[in-house]
C-alpha cells in the first residue's frame, strides 16, 4: 500500500465507531510509521499500554469503577489522533473554505486567548472613547477600533471553528466558561457557540459535542441555550454513526433527559427545525408563482380595478375597491397567498427569498457574520446613522424579525441615498412605538418564550446560512436529511412519543414531504390497537402522492370501514385510485355509494355508466334507470346523449343508436365545415377543447360502428373518415382497428362480419 494512502486511518475511524480499538491502533500505527510520524507513535504507545493494563485487569477480575470511563477516554484520545491526522493529509490539497481557514490559523499560531483579549480591549476602549461624532457617525478612531473588534471576532470564530479533534476533554473547558459568563456581551457568547457548533457539523468531536452539552446546562441565558440545542439535534443527526456509540454521553443524556423542562425544550427545538425545512418551499413559491402571478397581472389589472397604474398604490385602495378581490381570486394569486400566510403561521420563515439578493454583499461574505447578533457597534461599521441604529436596536427579536433580518434591513438601508436614509430615519422614528408594540404582539408566549423564540430564529439563521452563503456548497447541509426523530442516538426513545410524532407528521405532511410524513403516520399506526380511520386516510394520500397507487387504496379501504358515516372525500379518493389500479369492482362500489348519498350526480353517473359500458357488464336494467335520471338533471349536456347512444348499442339497437346521434353528427359536420373555411372555433380553454374534440371522435366512431352493423358501409367509412379527421394522432390504422373490435366484440351480427373490420379501416384511411 503506497505510504500516503489514507485507507488506513478510513478503515481505523470505522473500527473506533465499533469500539474495536486494538485494530485500529494497529493501522494508526503503521499510518504513523510510513509517514515518520514519531510524535504520534508515542501517543499510540501510550494509549496502546493503557489499552492493554485495562483488558488484562479485566481478565484478571480486578475491579475498577472507573473502566469504562477509562475506555472512552482512550477511544477518545485515538479517535481524535486518527481524525487529525486524516484531516492533515487531506489539508494540503484540499482548497475549501474551512481547509484555507484552517491553514492560516495554524499559519499564524492564533491562539483563543489572545483573539479573546484584543476583542475585550476594543470593546473597553470604545467604551470609554465613544463611538459617533457630532454628526451621527463613527469617528476615526471609533472606526479603527471597530475593525479591530470585527478583526477579533473574526480570529475566535475561525480558531474555533477549525480547532482539531481534542484529545484532551479539557481542553475546552476557557471556552466554555466565556460562554456561560452572563457578564461577557451576548455578542460575543453567540459567536463562540455557532464556532463550536460548525465545527461540530464539520465534523464529529466528542469533545465539542461535550463542551456544547457543559454550556447548555450551565448558562443563564435561553438564548445560548436556543443555539446549543438547536446545533446538538442537527448534530446527532448528521453523526449519527459516530456519537451512538459513546456510553459517557449516553449515560449524560440518561440524566439529562428526564428533567421536563429538558424535554419541553428538546420538542421546541425538533418543532422549528422540521419547521423551517419547508422555507425553502416557500422562498420557491413566492420567486416562481406570486411574484410572476402578480407581475402578469400588470398593468390590464389596474386598469381593470379603475386604479391610474402611473403612480403608487396603496392597500386602502385596493381594499375599497370592490373589483380587485374578484380579480385576485380569478387570476388564482389570492389562493396562494393564503397558502403562503398558513405556510406562515406553521413556521416557515417569510424573509428568507431576501438573502439570496444579500449574501453577495460584502457583510455576508465571511461565514461569522452570518452567525452575530445585532449590535449597534456592527450596524456603524456598516455605515448607518446614529438614530437609525438605536431605533433598530430597541427593536425586540420576534417570530417575523430575528438579528440577521435586522443586519439586512441595515443592509438595505445602507444602498439608499443619503436623503432617501434621513426619510426612513424619521419615519422609524415617528413610529417607534407603533412598531415596537406591533413586534411584542407577534412575540410567542410560554413558559420559556426567550428559549422558543430564539429556537425559532437560529434555526433560521443556520438554514438560510446553509442555503446562501456564497460558499454554502461546500458544506452538508443538515436541512436536507428529513429527520427520523426516532433515530437520533440518545434522545429518539424520548422524542418518539405519540404527540410528538403526530405534530412531526402533520408538520412533514402539509409542507409536502409526503415519504417522510408516510413514515410517522406508519409507526403511529403500528401502535394503535384500532387505528384511526383519519391516520389512515392521510397514510393513504402520502402514498398517493408518491405514486404508490395501490398501497393507497388499500390504505383508503381500510379507513372507509372505520367509519360509519359517508365520506365524500374519502369515497372519491377510492373512486380515482380504484380507477387507476383496474380495480372495476370497488370502483363501482364507490360510484354507487356517492350516487346514493346525491353527490356530483351530473359527474358521477356518467362515470358510472361508462364504466358499466366499458366493462360489458350486463345489468341493463339499473345502467336503464340510472340513465334515465341523467337525461333529467342533465338533458342538453353532450356526455348524456353519448351515453344514451352506448347503452343503445350495447343493447344490439343499432338504429337507435343511429337515431340518437344523427343531431351530434350534424353539429359537428357544421363544425368542421366552419373549421375548413378558416372561422375562429377555438376556445380559450385548451383542457376543454380536447376533451370535447375527443368526444366528437368516439361518437362518431360509435356511429360509424352502428352504420356498419346496419350493412351500411358507405356511410360507416364516411364517418371513419371524419374520426381521423377530427383527431388524427389518436386514430392511427393500429387504434382505429382495435376500437372498432372492442365495439363489436359483444354482438353476434357483427362478429360475423369481423371480416370487415380492416376492410373498413383501410378505406377510410385511403
Amino acid at each position: 500500500m503506497p505510504s500516503n494512502n489514507t485507507e488506513y486511518l478510513k478503515q481505523a475511524l470505522k473500527l473506533i465507531s465499533n469500539n474495536s480499538l486494538r485494530e485500529a491502533i494497529s493501522l494508526v500505527r503503521q499510518y504513523a510509521f510510513e509517514q515518520r510520524l514519531s510524535t504520534t507513535l508515542d501517543t499510540l504507545q501510550q494509549i496502546e499500554q493503557s489499552y492493554s493494563f485495562m483488558l488484562r485487569y479485566l481478565a484478571e477480575g480486578v475491579p475498577d469503577p472507573d473502566r469504562e470511563k477509562l475506555f472512552c477516554d482512550l477511544s477518545q484520545r485515538l479517535y481524535a489522533v486518527a481524525a487529525n491526522l486524516l484531516d492533515d493529509c487531506n489539508l494540503a490539497d484540499d482548497s475549501s473554505l474551512y481547509a484555507s481557514t484552517r491553514r492560516s490559523v495554524r499559519f499564524s499560531n492564533l491562539n483563543f486567548a489572545d483573539a479573546l483579549g484584543r476583542y475585550i480591549s476594543a470593546d473597553a476602549s470604545l467604551q470609554l472613547a465613544g463611538i459617533y461624532g457630532s454628526d451621527g457617525q463613527p469617528t476615526e478612531a471609533a472606526r479603527q477600533l471597530l475593525n479591530e473588534k470585527d478583526r477579533a471576532l473574526k480570529d475566535i470564530f475561525s480558531y474555533l471553528w477549525t480547532l482539531p479533534v481534542a484529545t484532551d476533554s479539557r481542553k475546552l473547558d476557557p471556552v466554555v466558561n466565556v460562554a456561560v459568563d452572563s457578564d461577557i456581551a451576548y455578542g460575543l457568547r453567540t459567536v463562540i457557540v455557532s464556532a463550536l457548533i460548525m465545527g461540530l457539523f464539520q465534523k464529529y468531536d466528542p469533545v465539542k459535542l461535550s463542551a456544547l452539552l457543559d454550556i447548555e446546562e450551565r448558562s443563564s441565558d435561553q438564548r445560548i441555550r436556543a443555539h446549543v440545542l438547536t446545533g446538538v439535534v442537527l448534530a446527532l443527526e448528521i453523526h449519527q454513526t459516530n456519537s451512538g456509540h459513546d456510553p459517557l454521553l449516553q449515560r449524560r443524556f440518561a440524566k439529562w433527559l428526564p428533567d421536563p423542562s429538558n424535554y419541553l425544550r428538546l420538542r421546541e427545538v425538533i418543532y422549528a427545525i422540521i419547521k423551517t425545512q419547508g422555507s425553502l418551499q416557500l422562498a420557491n413559491k413566492i420567486q416562481h408563482e406570486i411574484i410572476p402571478g402578480l407581475n402578469n397581472l400588470g398593468k390590464d389589472f389596474l386598469k381593470n380595478i379603475n386604479i391610474d397604474s402611473d403612480r403608487p398604490i396603496s392597500i386602502e385602495e385596493l381594499q375599497a375597491n370592490p373589483e380587485w378581490e374578484r380579480l385576485m381570486r380569478e387570476s388564482g394569486i389570492e389562493k396562494k397567498l393564503r397558502r403562503l400566510h398558513s405556510m406562515q403561521e406553521k413556521g416557515a420563515d417569510m424573509m428568507l427569498p431576501m438573502y439570496g439578493q444579500l449574501s453577495s454583499h460584502f457583510f455576508f461574505k465571511d461565514i461569522d457574520t452570518w452567525f452575530r447578533a445585532f449590535e449597534p457597534w456592527e450596524a456603524a461599521r456598516i455605515g448607518l446613522h446614529e438614530n437609525l441604529i438605536d431605533i433598530l436596536a430597541k427593536m425586540p427579536n420576534t417570530s417575523m424579525m430575528c438579528d440577521t433580518d435586522k443586519y439586512a434591513l441595515v443592509l438595505n438601508l445602507s444602498r439608499l441615498p443619503q436623503a432617501a436614509r434621513d426619510m426612513m430615519t424619521g419615519a422609524f422614528d415617528a413610529g417607534a412605538d407603533e412598531i415596537k408594540v406591533d413586534f411584542e404582539d407577534l412575540s410567542l408566549h410560554s413558559s420559556e418564550p426567550d428559549f422558543d423564540l430564539e429556537v425559532i430564529n437560529y434555526a433560521r439563521v443556520l438554514f438560510r446560512f446553509f442555503n446562501y452563503f456564497r460558499l454554502h456548497r461546500e458544506f452538508q447541509n443538515p436541512f436536507d436529511i428529513h429527520m427520523v426523530i426516532t433515530n437520533l442516538p440518545f434522545i429518539g426513545s424520548m422524542m418518539s412519543e405519540d404527540e410528538i410524532l403526530h405534530t412531526i407528521g402533520e408538520t412533514y405532511f402539509y409542507q409536502g414531504y409526503y415519504e417522510e410524513a408516510a413514515g410517522i403516520y406508519q409507526l403511529l399506526i403500528e401502535r394503535e390497537d384500532s387505528p384511526s380511520s383519519l391516520l389512515l386516510q392521510k397514510l393513504g394520500y402520502c402514498y398517493e402522492k408518491d405514486d404508490s397507487k395501490h398501497d393507497a387504496l388499500e390504505c383508503y379501504i381500510k379507513a372507509d370501514s372505520l367509519t360509519d358515516d359517508t365520506d365524500v372525500w374519502l369515497l372519491r379518493r377510492i373512486r380515482a385510485m380504484a380507477e387507476q389500479c383496474y380495480e372495476f369492482d370497488t370502483e363501482i362500489d364507490a360510484l354507487d355509494r356517492l350516487i346514493d348519498a346525491g353527490i356530483d350526480l351530473e359527474e358521477n353517473i356518467p362515470l358510472w355508466l361508462d364504466r358499466m359500458l366499458r366493462f360489458n357488464v350486463d345489468d341493463h336494467e339499473t345502467m336503464e334507470k340510472r340513465l334515465s335520471r341523467l337525461k333529467y338533471i342533465a338533458p342538453a349536456a353532450n356526455s348524456t346523449l353519448s351515453l344514451s347512444a352506448r347503452f343503445a348499442f350495447a343493447c344490439k339497437d343499432y338504429r337507435k343508436t343511429i337515431e340518437i346521434l344523427s343531431p351530434r353528427r350534424a353539429d359537428i359536420e357544421m363544425m368542421l365545415a366552419a373549421s375548413s373555411l378558416g372561422s375562429d372555433t377555438s376556445s380559450d380553454d385548451n383542457d376543454s377543447d380536447f376533451e370535447e374534440q375527443s368526444s366528437m371522435s368516439d361518437d362518431l366512431l360509435l356511429l360509424a360502428c352502428a352504420h356498419a352493423a346496419e350493412e351500411e358501409y358507405a356511410e360507416a367509412v364516411q364517418l371513419l373518415r371524419r374520426v381521423v379527421m377530427l383527431d388524427p394522432e389518436r386514430y392511427n390504422n393500429s387504434v382505429l382497428s382495435k376500437s372498432i373490435n372492442d365495439f363489436w366484440q359483444n354482438s353476434p351480427r357483427l362478429e360475423s362480419h369481423r371480416i370487415m373490420i380492416p376492410l373498413l379501416v383501410e378505406a377510410a384511411l385511403i
